[in-house]
């Protein structure tokens, strides 16, 4: 009976393992849009004509991307021991979780399993899908310019830190990333590019205020294009 019961418990626990390391990001419960903003473009400016002058004129000029959208928040979660119902045995709530946020631009199922680092060629079927050119300045190679920073999960996948080659830290107070609070790493399944935005607690975010994450999406805003994009969004917690 000894025997049986150590082996019973070794099923057991090979059980839980597998629960453990099959788990794999998941949709939000809930998900609100609180805010959404743009600039403003600039009033005209006036220079005096005179007959017969010749005039140098020097412009500055700030235009909104036509290939990118942005997104910030805050994440809180749950960790619960359920049943196939959703009814619960325990639950540990988590005010201020580590993980990662994603957003993909398809409603298909990703093969997390096969998730990795994108390259270069998926880049570019990414750019040709958004109307991005390939030299444009803020195409999606030209922004996510540097090597990931941090070491991370999806899934089973184990991201190293230094592997990826497109990742990127978004400004904190109004100005280029200092202190490296919100890093995006750009992830393929293969077929799917994966936006992912790490999750880092109550961090000074673009607009001085704090934030678990801030991060980008692609979106063909060109040529007047004012068709929306559905994004659709996965969160992994631990």
């Amino acid at each position: 009976m000894k025997k049986w019961g150590i082996i019973a418990a070794m099923l057991l626990a090979a059980m839980f393992t597998m629960v453990f390391v099959s788990a794999a990001p998941i949709g939000p419960d809930s998900l609100t849009a609180t805010i959404s903003s743009r600039r403003a473009d600039s009033a005209t400016k006036n220079v005096s004509a005179i007959a017969g002058n010749m005039t140098g004129l020097e412009f500055t000029v700030t235009a909104i991307t036509s290939a990118w959208q942005g997104y910030f928040g805050n994440v809180s979660g749950t960790i619960t021991l359920d049943d196939a119902n959703n009814k619960t045995m325990y639950s540990w709530a988590d005010a201020s979780p580590s993980g990662e946020v994603y957003a993909v631009r398809t409603s298909n199922s990703i093969t997390w399993g096969s998730i990795n680092c994108t390259s270069l060629a998926q880049i570019s079927t990414e750019e040709t899908a958004l109307n991005i050119g390939a030299t444009d300045k803020d195409g999606i190679n030209e922004t996510f310019n540097k090597t990931s920073a941090a070491t991370f999960y999806v899934g089973t996948s184990n991201i190293t830190a230094g592997t990826c080659l497109y990742a990127q830290f978004l400004y904190e107070n109004d100005a280029p990333a200092v202190n490296n609070y919100f890093e995006e790493v750009l992830l393929h399944d293969g077929t799917y590019m994966v936006y992912t935005g790490l999750i880092n607690q109550d961090k000074t975010g673009f607009d001085s205020a704090a934030h678990d994450f801030q991060m980008m999406v692609a979106e063909d805003g060109h040529n007047g294009d004012t068709t929306v994009t559905q994004y659709y969004f996965y969160v992994e917690l631990y």
